[in-house]
């Protein structure tokens, strides 16, 4: 299946807190919103689904397989602040390939809070060189095979939007 993706996030400056919608569109034009206002998470969808709300939520921003999620886990390394991936850079023509390697550790596969990782095995997410802009975040599965593959087609850092776009 493919499925057209506009994730947006916004951080308050005063408050530091963290807003995530992402609207889903499923190769028969259903669409899929999940908005997220540090509280609540709404969901809005043409489908069978339905519409609900689930009050006092909190997202576990490890488990969204997003470019924020990846750059989060990948800093956590890099600071070391996590043991569960080992990191390989690689370069190639015009663009550079940051991988995270999942290590299977016991504490690892029952952590919680990166739950998703018992069926990943890798996360890379390829950089365009001469612009410093993502082009694509690929997860593989446990038998090392393409399991999700999020190809950006436009990338706008720190966009402009009204806070009404996160709002339940």
């Amino acid at each position: 299946n493919t499925y057209k993706i506009k994730e947006e996030y916004l951080q308050e400056e005063k408050t530091g807190k963290e807003m995530f919608r992402f609207e889903i569109i499923d190769d028969n034009n259903l669409k899929f919103i999940s908005l997220y206002d540090g509280e609540s998470i709404k969901i809005v969808s043409d489908s069978q689904i339905g519409n609900f709300i689930l009050e006092n939520y909190e997202v576990n921003k490890e488990n969204l397989l997003s470019i924020a999620t990846f750059i989060s886990l990948y800093n956590d390394v890099m600071n070391g602040l996590s043991e569960d991936f080992l990191v390989r850079i690689e370069e190639e023509d015009i663009r550079t390939i940051y991988k995270l390697i999942v290590k299977k550790t016991e504490n690892q596969v029952n952590n919680t809070k990166l739950s998703f990782l018992k069926s990943v095995s890798m996360l890379e997410l390829i950089v365009n060189e001469e612009s410093n802009l993502p082009m694509e975040l690929v997860i593989y599965d446990n038998s090392n095979n393409m399991y999700i593959d999020v190809i950006y087609e436009k990338f706008d850092i720190n966009p402009k939007f009204e806070e009404k776009l996160f709002a339940n």
